[in-house]
């Protein structure tokens, strides 16, 4: 099979948004084509609450709901700010999730395909991609791409993304607890809450319309990553890497907030005695090809050292073609691999050194599709399974 004959396969669903029965039929389809070319495959099942958008939207309304009923009874009103606060912090750092429990579940999956048995002692190597592709809304149809180059260049912390987000809330806790003395005091206390609940409503504005705006095709976020994971099903199907155990992983729920990966990580620390090796695409059908080797998130992720001294390895022997290692601001499934301690490396594709082309847009289509990306990336993976040098990470 040809990209091009993977595409139309994909391009039958419009979308595949988590929790849908379009994603379910992609992922079954995605699980059909590692069948037919010999990988076994297991499916692992996990609950989802909600979206990513309506989780926000229910921390940030409750916290300006305290400021305009409560913010008159200041020690009850900032105990419950700081939990509500707490909260949100958790689902912008991906961590964990109070509120967001209080929605309704639905069910995800993951694909998990490989050709050696379970208790095969060879090194392992995890290549994964999403499967869920995101809804869209003003927030990226309009602002996103022009307002990333610029994110990027800001110093820290004032360079990530969520970061509005959780100063909003801070500012407009301190505003609350001022007790003016003075009229300066006076001053300060409405700069710090009119200034806070401005942010917070417009982001609540956005947010909310992203929660319910139309699903994006997702051709490039993430069906890019899916191509490459089947174009490698079929070449290692036919000529299998020697002394390298591959598994193939279709994570569900990324764009939920990475609930695929952390469910499969979570069974991976219990059931495996290696530490694998996990390299993750991500939007590699368009835009200049990057190695992400950390990520912004709340706090900046660096990705564990050892898939960086493999990589380089690998460039210094000509294995693999050199490209930029960069730090990723939108973060992907990579983010939890890392924080759980395995070696990780991201291939992504960049427009401008800051999110990729038609990032959660309606124009994310598959004849936006570069090929010779596809091709290139599924050649690089390839060399680096291929020649993956030893067991020392």
């Amino acid at each position: 099979m040809t990209f091009k004959e993977y595409i139309e396969q994909l391009s039958r669903f419009s979308h595949r948004l988590d929790g849908t029965r379009q994603n379910r039929d992609g992922a079954a389809l995605i699980k059909e084509h590692f069948e037919k070319f010999g990988w076994t495959t297991r499916q692992q099942y996990f609950r989802v609450p909600g979206t990513l958008a309506l989780g926000i939207s229910l921390n940030l309304i409750p916290l300006l709901l305290i400021f305009f009923f409560l913010r008159h009874h200041t020690i009850p009103a900032l105990v419950l700010f700081a939990v509500v606060l707490i909260s949100l912090w958790g689902e912008l750092n991906f961590s964990f999730h109070f509120l967001r429990n209080l929605l309704p579940r639905h069910q995800s999956t993951n694909i998990e395909a490989s050709l050696e048995p379970e208790d095969n002692d060879d090194p392992v190597i995890i290549v994964s991609a999403h499967h869920d592709t995101p809804q869209t809304g003003f927030l990226y149809e309009t602002l996103a791409e022009g307002m990333a180059p610029s994110l990027r260049a800001l110093p820290p912390p004032f360079n990530r993304m969520f970061f509005p987000l959780i100063a909003g809330g801070i500012l407009l806790g301190i505003g609350m607890a001022i007790q003016p003395a003075a009229e300066w005091h006076l001053v300060l206390k409405q700069i710090c809450t009119w200034v806070s609940v401005s942010v917070l409503g417009i982001a609540l504005l956005l947010i909310l319309q992203w929660g319910v705006s139309s699903p994006s095709p997702g051709a490039n976020d993430n069906s890019s990553g899916i191509l490459v994971l089947m174009e490698l099903a079929r070449r290692f199907a036919g000529n299998k890497p020697g002394r390298i155990n591959v598994k193939l992983l279709a994570t569900g729920a990324e764009e939920a907030g990475f609930f695929g990966v952390k469910a499969y990580i979570r069974v991976l620390k219990k059931q495996t005695r290696q530490r694998p090796f996990f390299i993750n695409i991500d939007s590699v059908g368009g835009g200049k090809l990057n190695w992400g080797i950390a990520e912004e998130c709340l706090a900046r992720i660096d990705y564990p050292v050892e898939g960086l001294r493999v990589l380089e390895k690998l460039e210094a022997t000509g294995a693999v073609p050199e490209l930029d290692k960069t730090c990723i601001i939108a973060p992907t499934d990579s983010s939890q691999i890392a924080i759980s301690g395995f070696p990780v490396l991201t291939m992504i594709g960049l427009k401008d050194n800051a999110i990729p082309p038609n990032y959660h847009k309606r124009s994310d289509t598959f004849d936006k599709l570069d090929l010779q990306n596809l091709t290139r990336v599924t050649d690089t993976i390839e060399a680096f399974i291929r020649n993956f040098p030893d067991k020392s990470f």
